[in-house]
């Protein structure tokens, strides 16, 4: 089965437009998220400055550095990047659901007390 490239406008086997053309769709993706990340959490305004000089510009610049900013030769150093970048992002998911296994945990032993048992003149389901 042959897909037409919309690069090159050729037509090419399943695997390589998957490794070509959808790597290229998902690199798309991936830029918009990091880019609304960069612009939302981080203040970066339209031209590339930021509307600050604090931690959150130094967060935006070294985390989520745009795609761009690497050249074919560099592939390497984007790829370091990419997996500090998710290494993080998937560590601050963790500790968050950590969080809340330890409230859940703590919430349940405030119940099953003397006031959760049923009493004598309380109907049965």
């Amino acid at each position: 089965m042959n897909i037409r490239n919309r690069i090159n406008n050729e037509y090419v086997g399943a695997r390589d437009y998957m490794r070509h053309d959808g790597l290229d769709r998902l690199n798309a993706v991936d830029d918009n998220i990091q880019g609304g990340l960069r612009r939302h959490l981080y203040g970066q305004q339209p031209d590339g400055s930021y509307d600050n000089d604090g931690i959150r510009k130094m967060i935006g610049e070294l985390i989520h550095i745009p795609r761009d900013a690497y050249g074919p030769d560099q592939q390497w150093q984007l790829a370091a990047n990419r997996s500090v970048q998710y290494g993080a992002m998937g560590g601050g998911v963790t500790a968050a659901g950590a969080g809340l296994i330890e409230l859940t945990q703590r919430m349940a032993e405030t119940f099953g007390g003397s006031g959760d048992i049923s009493g004598s003149d309380t109907l049965y389901m």
